[in-house]
């Protein structure tokens, strides 16, 4: 085995899935370079996680990722400038106030931590088997990225207000093959003046600059946790910030980390998000399914209606075909035998639910979830929704059926699983599996019947069934 390939492997073992990682090397292979990610790195990480950071910004180079990294100072800067005799001085907003003075000590700390991260993916490569990389990272720290002008609060200093991002040089970098490493930083062209800039505020016009699949932001504690220090592996912010406001389980650091995720992800498409994990934990939050840390998501807006009559059906057809990779019957919309008696529809039409109601129970009969927003936590919203429904109507059974081949089964049956429910039931048969929640095992068997018995609804089913 070559040298890459240990590297390859090494990493494959370290994800302990290949199944996962398989999927989510062949979506990012399918995207722009650098659409990949972007990684906000804490000073903090980078003082205390180097090594294992620069390893795995090294594996991702040696798997032909390029993750565009932004790094901060935190209370380095803060240390410093005591060490010089220095006060330290922040506005009522929070914001530091900086004078030329800090704003040296600021430069000097990027120096150093920009050393650390390049140095030590270097190593890592000296380290490797494979030599191949060389120089596998580019210092884009002395170099103008964000543009703007000093903020109009005189009282902060020189701090400035980002009003544009070049990303001509991150893009040459990633064409290059390296990992561009940059921090917020501001160049004033007016007045030839670099000035401080709000890190939270800087990742947020370089996300809406590069529009990545992906936003980690790494540090100490790996995620959001609430006041017993429990990590939250997912916050959804239309259904759950209310909620955790109001509640107070998150406080301190932890809300002010939940707050930058929401400004960061204010008007943005829903199916971006920015996860929160440890920097020993990056590839893992990378490619899998699962992560390590905290996923921060704006959620979707789900809508429920009583049937598909006056919904844009042409729609809701091109969105289904596209997700199951089959083509609906003719009169699917039509046909009496596939009238839903309940939609739950992403309000976009990015993905929803058919349901059918027999006897006591309901029948899911689609479930559907368009290809650019899978994997990213809409499939998980509907079922909340079912469920939400289902206890509404005073219906505690459920059940649906999915071809052996579907590549959802995985999900199907965490969600099984998730219910806790002793009546929960997975049934493998022949060309299907089929998924009961709420049903008592001696009454499954009906239902099973019921599922069995269901007409085919895509045309290659049908074909399938006349040829064989």
């Amino acid at each position: 085995m070559n040298g890459e390939g240990a590297v390859i492997l090494d990493f494959l073992m370290r994800i302990g899935s290949k199944r996962e990682v398989i999927k989510y090397l062949a979506t990012f292979s399918e995207i722009d370079p650098h659409k990949f990610a972007i990684i906000k790195v804490s000073g903090s990480c980078i003082e205390q996680y180097s090594k294992p950071l620069c390893d795995d910004l090294y594996t991702l180079n040696t798997l032909g990722l390029y993750p565009t990294v932004i790094f901060g100072w935190g209370n380095k800067v803060t240390c410093e400038m005591e060490k010089r005799g220095l006060e330290s001085r922040f506005h009522t907003d929070g914001n530091r106030i900086t004078t030329p003075d800090t704003l040296n000590v600021i430069k000097d700390v990027v120096k150093e931590f920009t050393g650390i991260l390049v140095e030590g993916m270097r190593e890592a490569d000296r380290d490797s088997s494979f030599h191949g990389h060389g120089n596998c990272v580019q210092d884009l720290t002395r170099i103008p990225i964000f543009y703007g002008r000093r903020t109009e609060n005189s009282d902060l200093g020189l701090v400035g207000e980002i009003e544009r991002v070049d990303t001509g040089p991150i893009l040459d970098a990633i064409k290059s093959e390296r990992i561009p490493i940059l921090v917020p930083l501001c160049y004033d062209d007016e007045s030839n003046q670099i000035l401080n800039v709000n890190a939270d505020t800087a990742a947020r016009m370089l996300f809406r600059a590069l529009d990545p699949v992906k936003y980690i932001s790494l540090t100490e504690t790996g995620g959001i946790c609430d006041a017993q220090n429990h990590l939250i592996a997912e916050i959804n912010l239309r259904n759950d910030l209310e909620r955790i406001l109001s509640s107070g389980c998150v406080t301190g650091g932890m809300l002010k980390k939940l707050k930058e995720a929401e400004y960061l992800l204010k008007g943005l498409l829903p199916e971006k998000s920015v996860q929160i994990t440890s920097p020993k934990q990056l590839l893992y939050e990378l490619f899998t399914n699962r992560g390590a840390g905290t996923i921060i998501k704006q959620g979707y807006d789900i809508l429920t209606y009583a049937s598909s009559d006056g919904l844009d059906t042409d729609k809701m057809k091109e969105v289904m075909e596209s997700a199951l990779k089959k083509h609906l019957l003719d009169d699917f919309f039509t046909n009496p035998r596939f009238k839903p008696d309940k939609v739950i529809l992403e309000s976009g039409y990015k993905g929803g639910m058919f349901i059918q109601r027999r006897d006591d129970a309901w029948y899911i009969d689609k479930i559907f979830v368009a290809p650019k927003s899978q994997n990213n936590g809409l499939s998980a919203e509907l079922f909340q929704e079912l469920f939400k429904q289902a206890e509404k109507a005073g219906i505690t059974r459920l059940f649906w059926r999915a071809k052996t081949t579907n590549e959802f089964n995985d999900s199907y049956t965490k969600t099984i699983w998730s219910k806790n429910d002793s009546n929960s039931l997975i049934i493998p048969d022949g060309e299907f599996i089929y998924y009961f929640i709420g049903i008592p095992v001696e009454e499954v068997q009906k239902y099973k019947q019921i599922a069995k018995t269901k007409p085919y609804s895509f045309k290659e089913d049908y074909e399938a069934l006349i040829v064989s």
